[in-house]
């Protein structure tokens, strides 16, 4: 499965250039700016909702709920992989960064400070 971030960036230079912007919003919150209406998503690009529309079709996707869709698949698989289930594991409270999680279970044990270094 080719995700929509990476069919996206592929085809970027193919883009109309209100399509374009409809892009860099979806990648700059990627992937939950795709999940929310097509006509948010064009407001928050500042574009019309066919311009949306249009984006999902010349990336392969035939519609926006087939778009929406693949974005909940990757989610899903995402959250399912080895390297997401091993950190959820080992941190045990739902934390998805891992190096945020790691900082903070240093700053509880006092071996660093908010900076990374370590405390005297």
């Amino acid at each position: 499965m080719e995700w929509i971030r990476d069919a996206v960036f592929a085809r970027m230079d193919e883009l109309t250039r209100a399509e374009k912007k409809v892009a860099r919003t979806l990648l700059a919150n990627y992937p939950s700016a795709g999940l929310a209406s097509a006509a948010a998503l064009a407001k928050a690009a500042g574009t019309s909702t066919p311009t949306v529309l249009r984006l999902a079709s010349r990336i392969g996707i035939g519609n926006y709920p087939d778009f929406q869709e693949q974005l909940r698949r990757e989610i899903t698989q995402r959250m399912n992989s080895p390297v997401s289930r091993a950190a959820n594991r080992l941190h045990g409270d739902g934390e998805l960064d891992p190096v945020a999680a790691l900082g903070r279970s240093a700053a509880r044990a006092g071996g660093a400070t908010d900076r990374g270094c370590p405390t005297q």
